[in-house]
């Protein structure tokens, strides 16, 4: 008889095949045993029976359908069938087809009622003991990830193969790229940083900006174990302090929001100002663009109020436009002056003297989202009125936004000291750095918005010994402070 062996097993954590070739010889030896002829063989290692596709089930399938064999034999039923489907379809073509199917623990005679009957109580079996092993596996998971154990074999950046030992050199490059970023430089910038010095991640390969986007997210590195949405105390150490990681997360955060299109501002990409640079005239966001004045010579760059194709769609009016290189230097100048200012430090130390320290500043937010926690479970067990809930709860709030806001703040204005190296001006600083997110970062902290007014450019503005037309009484600065 033309036989075919299926040989499957779930999981080859060592990836030898041990497991299949122990199927095999066994399937082998009952074949002989009973004179049939190996005709073909598939093989399925490291393939689950229930979770995803099996290409070499449904070739087996095909082959039955086919009557290209006589006789199937395999180590155990649930090498097979797992699932009550798979085993109605296998039943369906045993009956149209004729071919046997036996295991090494005996034949399974499903073309008979009884057979049939024993078929599917087996497989019942098998699907039982698939739910249990989930069951398990879940309550298993559970109380790893409460006592703070790692999850999965593969090693972590910033941490040894036992995913809890700390790797002091790799760490080192996780806490210069969060100073990065929160100093205002961009992911791109931040992975061409790493790549130029060799870094390379856990595979070997290079960081890209995604890359070092989805690591600085990662709250294994503030020492916490995450499992279903759920936050565990973590057995190894953090590469950051909660301070740090605090003002990280609320760097990520806040640059997520702005590099959106709320309300149609567009996304900042070569032009210093877009997105802070607002038209006189409409309202519109102005966007960066070239300008050819003369054909064959080089064109300059402008801002301009552009007015899109679609009229159904809001868009700009068309009416104003300004030459970039004077906007963006008087910009500059602007900010140096106001910067450089001694007003500044005082502010930014009354700041510092109203806000206090940002570490006793979270730690009254958590107080207050433990405390409201807590109303809720006196609600729920009667200590509280719903009339009392409510009016505790929104008390609680109320001083939770009021320290959420004193906690950006903060950040804020400590930021604008990072983002200037000390013994530095802001000039002295702004000329040495070629990062335009680093520039854009310090403009966004100070401005709010700048509108340029409709109106004729007086001659002439000078930038470098060049003479551009340009008025800066058309341009209105919004200070933050």
């Amino acid at each position: 008889m033309r036989t075919c062996l299926y040989l499957r097993i779930s999981t080859d954590k060592s990836g030898d095949g041990l497991g299949i070739e122990r199927q095999r010889e066994d399937c082998r030896k009952l074949a002989e045993q009973r004179g049939w002829t190996v005709v073909q063989e598939i093989v399925e290692n490291n393939t689950s029976a229930t979770i995803g596709p099996r290409p070499g089930f449904e070739q087996l399938l095909q082959l039955m359908q086919g009557r290209q064999i006589d006789a199937v034999v395999v180590w155990h039923v649930d090498r097979l069938l797992r699932k009550m489907t798979d085993l109605e379809r296998v039943i369906e073509l045993v009956e149209t087809s004729g071919v046997r199917l036996i295991t090494v623990s005996g034949d399974i005679s499903l073309d008979t009622d009884m057979g049939r009957m024993v078929g599917r109580i087996m497989a019942s079996v098998a699907r039982a003991e698939v739910e249990r092993k989930s069951a398990r596996q879940r309550r298993a998971a559970i109380q790893k990830a409460q006592a703070g154990k790692p999850h999965g074999s593969k090693r972590a950046y910033g941490y040894e193969a036992d995913l809890v030992t700390i790797n002091e050199s790799e760490a080192a490059v996780i806490s210069e790229m969060a100073r990065r970023i929160i100093a205002g430089h961009s992911f791109k910038e931040v992975a061409f940083w790493a790549n130029t010095q060799g870094h390379r991640t856990t595979t070997g390969k290079i960081f890209y900006p995604l890359t070092v986007r989805n690591l600085l997210h990662k709250k294994r590195y503030a020492g916490i174990r995450e499992h279903n949405g759920a936050e565990y105390p973590a057995i190894w150490g953090p590469v950051f302090d909660t301070e740090t990681w605090e003002r990280l997360q609320l760097t990520l955060r806040e640059r997520h929001d702005r590099n959106g299109y709320e309300q149609g501002a567009p996304k900042a990409r070569k032009y210093l100002l877009t997105g802070l640079v607002y038209c006189g005239r409409c309202g519109w966001p102005l966007s960066g663009s070239k300008m050819y004045d003369t054909p064959g010579k080089n064109p300059r760059r402008v801002y301009v109020c552009m007015k899109r194709t679609d009229q159904l769609a809001p868009s700009g009016c068309n009416g104003l436009r300004r030459n970039a290189d004077a906007l963006e230097h008087w910009v500059a100048e602007c900010l140096f002056f106001r910067l450089d200012a001694p007003e500044l430090s005082e502010l930014l130390s009354s700041t510092f003297q109203q806000n206090g320290d940002f570490r006793k500043l979270l730690d009254m937010r958590d107080v207050l989202l433990k405390r409201i926690t807590g109303f809720v479970d006196d609600y729920a067990s009667g200590l509280l009125t719903r009339l009392e809930l409510a009016r505790a709860k929104q008390t609680a709030e109320a001083e939770l936004a009021r320290i959420e806001q004193e906690i950006r703040r903060l950040s804020t204005s400590e930021t604008v000291i990072a983002l200037v190296p000390a013994g530095q001006t802001v000039r002295q600083a702004w000329e040495a750095s070629e990062s335009m997110e680093w520039k854009r970062s310090l403009l966004r902290l100070v401005i709010s918005k700048i509108i340029v007014n409709p109106g004729r450019a007086k001659p002439f503005y000078v930038v470098n010994g060049k003479r551009m037309r340009f008025s800066p009484d058309l341009v209105d600065v919004v200070w933050r402070a």
